[in-house]
């Protein structure tokens, strides 16, 4: 398979990043022209974000992030696929919730 779409895609990553870097492996990022991938976090002093806590709930690490610290390896093979990436950090997910409407019109943009 050389292809996906006659025409580049725009894709939204909000799950750990094992099957995208299987996806990338296969020349297939060549159809991929932008990436908007969930994963980080930033530390705001805004006491209703998340706020220095990250979502892997472990005695050992409370602070990161799943989609990255749960498998960094192919985290760092999505993040350097020379694809351009806007990062979405954990935080902005407790304001801008995605929802049905929202995946609409990002389907149809």
């Amino acid at each position: 398979m050389e292809t996906i779409s006659a025409s580049l895609i725009t894709m939204f990553v909000i799950e750990a990043y094992a099957n995208l870097a299987l996806f990338l492996m296969n020349n297939l990022k060549n159809n991929v022209e932008d990436m908007h991938v969930m994963g980080g976090g930033l530390r705001s002093n805004n006491p209703n974000d998340c706020g220095y806590l990250g979502n892997l709930f472990t005695d050992y690490n409370i602070y990161d992030k799943f989609n990255i610290f749960g498998d960094s390896f192919t985290a760092y093979q999505v993040l350097y696929s020379g694809i351009t990436i806007t990062i979405v950090p954990l935080d902005a997910t407790n304001t801008i919730p995605l929802t049905k409407e929202f995946l609409k019109a990002f389907k149809e943009s």
